[in-house]
């Protein structure tokens, strides 16, 4: 399949996941109300909801089966056949070299050979894990979309406080979002 095809899969999987979370945070209502789908993509402050156990997520790799329990965790939910994920891997990989914060991948692949391949063809090293049955997925659909990758969440002890929908589009990026929310700012989308 052609990238530009993947791409375009992958965001209208992204749109359609957002649209069926945004009806479920915020009711039918007249569609008049409903911000843009756009308006869906990129940062939102999160309530501080308790990350979920995790006893359906295996690790991919020799990941310990559970996040730390203090600190800051950037957890990033993906799939191999989302090409904004794959590009995305480089950068999160950067990112987990600098120590600013833990570095998490959640895969929704339905195969771990799928989810392995990726992570070796990126040379990625941090801890990776397979939501086998959605149930994390489903625990979080209040904080992202449940098929909506990419998406990142931002763990700090153990609460939630941030969601960013869709791809970063750069390392810098990333990097100025993520050390603006740990040190309690907001810029960026």
């Amino acid at each position: 399949m052609q990238r530009p095809l993947v791409m375009t899969i992958a965001l209208l999987a992204i749109l359609a996941g957002g649209a069926g979370w945004l009806r479920a945070e915020r009711g039918a209502g007249d569609p008049a109300d409903r911000p843009a789908a756009s308006d869906l993509l990129g940062w939102r402050e999160v309530d501080g909801v308790p990350w979920p156990q995790l006893p359906s997520v295996t690790p991919v790799d020799s990941s310990p089966n559970d996040l730390p329990a203090s600190g800051t965790v950037l957890v990033n939910f993906w799939a191999s056949t989302c090409g904004p994920c794959r590009d995305e891997m480089p950068m999160l990989q950067r990112l987990a070299g600098t120590g600013r914060v833990a570095v998490v991948g959640v895969s929704r692949d339905l195969d771990d050979d799928s989810a392995r391949a990726a992570l070796d063809e990126f040379g990625v090293s941090y801890p990776n894990f397979r939501d086998r049955d959605g149930h994390l997925a489903e625990a979080l659909a209040d904080v992202v979309p449940f098929n909506g990758v990419p998406s990142t969440v931002l763990v700090v002890d153990g609460r939630i406080r941030w969601a960013h929908i869709g791809d970063f589009d750069s390392y810098d990026e990333l990097v100025r979002d993520v050390d603006a929310r740990v040190a309690g700012g907001a810029p960026g989308r």
